[in-house]
């Protein structure tokens, strides 16, 4: 998509399709013909699914564990960042933007509301570095807020 910011492109990740499929924001996309339903997984259960995505490999991940992948691991990120490229993470339910924990669990209902198991790049030690997370709403290239990614398409 091309836009105020340069060109964007999207990537949609779903944890259970069938459970998404019921979501507003995806019924919008669904009646504009964008129907999401070319997905695939190289194992089971979710998490080596999502590091493969930005690591090109799960390392031999079987679990939804807390993985620490060295540094020397190259991923989507070097490549894109190599080139000059910016990039944005936006993570649904992250309780802040650059939370290094593994889950964030509701104080108010206790309910676990954010798994850091479904945010890929911070299982890359390189980019688990809140530092590295932070975003400043000039600068994409961070892991953010799903919540940002509504002013930074504005």
């Amino acid at each position: 998509m091309a836009g105020e910011h340069g060109t964007l492109s999207p990537v949609v990740l779903m944890q259970d399709y069938d459970k998404a499929a019921g979501n507003s924001d995806l019924a919008f996309l669904a009646s504009q013909g964008i129907l999401l339903t070319n997905y695939y997984a190289v194992t089971h259960p979710s998490e080596p699914n999502y590091v493969s995505v930005v690591g090109g490999d799960y390392f031999g991940i079987g679990d939804d564990n807390l993985h620490a992948i060295p540094d020397q691991v190259a991923s989507v990120v070097d490549l894109l960042e190599a080139d000059g490229i910016s990039w944005a993470e936006y993570e649904e339910d992250m309780p802040y933007t650059g939370f290094p924990g593994f889950n964030y669990t509701d104080p108010v209902n206790n309910y676990v509301e954010y798994v850091r198991k479904h945010n890929p790049l911070v299982s890359l030690c390189e980019n688990s570095n809140p530092d590295h997370l932070q975003f400043s709403g000039e600068q994409p290239g961070e892991g953010c807020e799903y919540q940002e990614f509504y002013s930074f398409l504005r």
